[in-house]
């Protein structure tokens, strides 16, 4: 346990992705903290804050998370993939998501009755807080999703 001034709490657990760059804590009376750029920011989970969430577990990548609470609850936390956006430019679709989702990787497929899924080599250009592809709207129907690998 150990005590971060600037939030007045007394934190009980951490979990840190194995590449650093996520970060899960948790604390009494001011519930479950996410961090996505190593512990620069942070933001609150939706988690009880009026609990003393004593215990946290989490995948190696930090998107799935279980936390115990004294005497009292189970948390858990699965993240799901981020809202992904399509608009029409010319010739053209740019499938957009926020940058936020640190490692999901746009894939398409032609046939959705199919597990063919292929990953967009396309590059990703970052305007402002989105993700953005650009692909051909010519060709065969294609779908698209963001996946976590």
């Amino acid at each position: 346990m150990f005590d971060v001034g600037c939030w007045m709490g007394i934190w009980w657990g951490l979990v840190c992705s194995a590449d650093g760059t996520k970060m899960l804590a948790a604390a009494q009376d001011i519930g479950i903290w996410s961090s996505t750029d190593s512990g620069i920011t942070w933001v609150q989970d939706n988690a009880r804050t009026d609990v003393t969430w004593a215990g946290l577990a989490g995948s190696a990548d930090c998107s799935k998370l279980v936390a115990t609470a004294i005497n009292d609850s189970v948390y858990i936390n699965v993240a799901t993939a981020p809202l992904l956006a399509i608009a029409g430019s010319g010739t053209n679709v740019i499938l957009s998501w926020t940058t936020n989702a640190a490692g999901f990787r746009l894939v398409a497929n032609t046939n959705l009755t199919t597990t063919n899924w292929q990953t967009v080599t396309n590059p990703i250009n970052i305007v402002i807080d989105q993700n953005q592809v650009t692909v051909p709207a010519a060709g065969a129907a294609s779908f698209f999703r963001l996946q976590n690998p």
